[in-house]
């Protein structure tokens, strides 16, 4: 119950940071997997608004620490510690005493590591706080006892190898012992940004202590590992010493290792630390959260379905009847046509929505493209009867060119890329298949469609096929194809193209300089962009892009129903209204037509009735 809340309860907010990029991920796969919901790189798309999710690692406050550091009493500290470990190697631990902090795995791999060399028992001290937020008796019992086997052991007369305390430090002694210790060992079993490791290092300066560049031995398993590895390519450009913590005699290694590096591999490493510490610090990481959630904020605004105007119709038949050159990229299923109900039923008019589209086509100076994430074949046979109109289909996949006199496709998609995927992916969704009565696959040319439409137990059905997307995001990332929640079903296709992509090449196409060397007599002044869902905010951000770039002089971009969208105006009452729109600028076309061509009647002769021949 409280796993399945818990999602819904975050994406309320507009914003929402983690440490690290792993927990990111797990956050966003968890959306996808429970509420079956699109999620991208940057955060989780609902149908009404988006839920940005970004991964900023937060860091310590230098100046603070240089601060404190200055005190008295740290000095004081110093002196008295470095008397009394005079001639001592020191690794130095703090962590919290439980299950997650790895305590336990940290003192048996220093037990393994007097074991395994005996002769550094004389000069090395661990120095283990361990502070206590709750009673965890049975890990107590364990720890004492492990604590009592090495004093036992391993302690001498005139030296004690281990030091557990079960307190904490105040801040002057903490400061003291970072300046002195030789290496800091971090052995977290999950943790996200552990700050131990950057306070360490900004006090290896060498201000306070001939002791300087000391090393770090930090787990895999921490969010500080991950930030690094991410900064810095660790097996090339080191900046720690790493250690998986379940593996006890891997870290008594280490320790070693840590111990014997050399003094100018101990310094190129803490330059690296120390220059992320400084760079990436508490200050910086309130800056850009803060500057993230300004954008955010703004974003949300401008997307947000009140805050997004109806379409002036007025205003664009008026600039449509001034332009020269026209060109429409409007989607299909949901905004030329309304979607088919689950039982096959096709509301609206095709035979209006052709009479419309003919009724563009009639005037020359309008280039016409529909999109839709159906075949080739289906696309044809939808708009046989106009064999001159551009057409995308599967969202990209495939473009016609508008006046293609033979009707050719080019391909976008390489076959041999898409065979090799679709083999990988098949016996993902037959598995589905075979678990979902009811539940059908529709291999398309270059992508795949699971439908679960005709399943009696939608229930299940949505859980099964949000396993499913999951399942297939996260299979080979070599793959290059992502997994999205559409209306009732599953689309799988790449990553390579989309309808916004597919937008741009036509664009580019037409105006594009002929083989001569001069310019291309198309040159776009008026752009309208039609559409209804998420695969159509592609359209329209490339469309918005040419209108505050003066690329093209006019740009409309429409969203058909309400929600967020990047889209400039939005008609709400679906296919209907845009239909609407259309006939008005078609009418304006056939008003003020220059002599044109008909694909349906011999060159400069006018349809009758300016409607779409039966």
């Amino acid at each position: 119950m409280v796993r399945d809340k818990l999602p819904d309860a975050k994406i309320g907010f507009f914003l929402i940071g983690f440490q690290c990029k792993e927990y990111t991920e797990h956050f966003l796969s968890t959306c996808a997997q429970i509420l079956l919901v699109e999620t991208l790189s940057d955060g989780v798309q609902l149908e009404q608004y988006f839920v940005n999710v970004i991964s900023q690692p937060i860091g310590i406050n230098p100046r603070l620490v240089e601060e404190s550091r200055r005190q008295d009493e740290v000095r004081f500290w110093i002196d008295e510690l470095s008397e009394k470990f005079k001639n001592r190697r020191i690794i130095f631990a703090r962590d919290k005493l439980d299950n997650v902090h790895g305590v336990r795995q940290k003192l048996l791999a220093f037990e393994t590591f007097l074991q395994i060399f005996p002769e550094m028992k004389e000069n090395v001290v661990m120095i283990q706080i361990a502070t206590s937020a709750t009673e965890q008796l049975e890990l107590l019992v364990s720890v004492s006892d492990i604590v009592s086997r090495i004093d036992s052991l391993y302690s001498s007369l005139s030296h004690q190898p281990l030091v557990f305390l079960r307190q904490d430090l105040t801040l002057p002694v903490y400061h003291a012992i970072l300046s002195i210790a030789d290496v800091v060992m971090i052995s977290s079993l999950r943790e996200g940004m552990c700050l131990t490791a950057h306070d360490y290092s900004f006090c290896q300066d060498g201000k306070l202590s001939p002791k300087k560049h000391g090393s770090v031995i930090l787990s895999e398993f921490t969010g500080s590992a991950a930030v690094l590895e991410a900064h810095y390519y660790q097996k090339l450009h080191p900046t720690h010493v790493s250690i998986n913590p379940w593996d006890n005699r891997g870290m008594a290694q280490a320790i070693k290792k840590a111990l014997d590096l050399t003094a100018a591999e101990r310094e190129a490493r803490w330059h690296r630390l120390y220059e992320l510490v400084m760079h990436q610090t508490g200050t910086h990481w309130s800056q850009v959260l803060q500057r993230t959630l300004d954008i955010v904020y703004q974003e949300h605004h401008q997307r947000a379905s009140v805050a997004v105007p109806r379409l002036d119709v007025p205003n664009l038949v008026r600039q449509f009847s001034k332009s020269e050159q026209r060109f429409f990229v409007v989607d299909y299923d949901g905004t030329l046509m309304p979607h088919r109900s689950s039982s096959g039923f096709q509301p609206g008019s095709p035979r209006r929505m052709l009479e419309v589209l003919f009724g563009l086509l009639v005037d020359p100076r309008n280039i016409v493209y529909i999109m839709s994430g159906r075949t080739p074949q289906q696309m044809e046979s939808a708009f046989s009867t106009l064999p001159e109109l551009g057409l995308i289909a599967e969202n990209g996949g495939y473009i016609r060119s508008f006046g293609s006199s033979h009707g050719e496709w080019d391909a976008v998609a390489d076959e041999q890329d898409v065979r090799a995927w679709k083999e990988q992916i098949m016996p993902i969704l037959e598995y589905y298949r075979e678990r979902l009565d009811d539940s059908t696959i529709e291999e398309r040319l270059c992508s795949i469609l699971f439908r679960y439409d005709k399943c009696q137990d939608q229930e299940t059905a949505v859980r099964q096929a949000s396993e499913c997307a999951v399942q297939i995001n996260g299979a080979d990332k070599a793959l290059h194809i992502r997994a999205v929640p559409v209306n009732k079903a599953v689309l799988i296709e790449m990553e390579s193209f989309d309808k916004g992509k597919a937008a741009a090449t036509v664009f580019k196409q037409l105006t594009a300089p002929t083989t001569r060397g001069r310019q291309s007599t198309v040159s776009p002044d008026f752009l309208m962009v039609a559409g209804d869902d998420r695969e159509d905010e592609a359209v329209f951000r490339w469309a918005n892009e040419l209108g505050k770039e003066n690329a093209v002089r006019h740009v409309f971009t429409v969203t058909v129903g309400k929600r967020n969208t990047e889209a400039q105006a939005t008609l709400d009452r679906g296919a209907t209204s845009l239909l609407n729109v259309l006939d008005k600028l078609a009418k304006v076309s056939v008003d003020r037509a220059l002599p044109f061509r008909s694909f349906y009647q011999q060159p400069n002769q006018l349809p009758r009735n300016f409607t779409f021949p039966a």
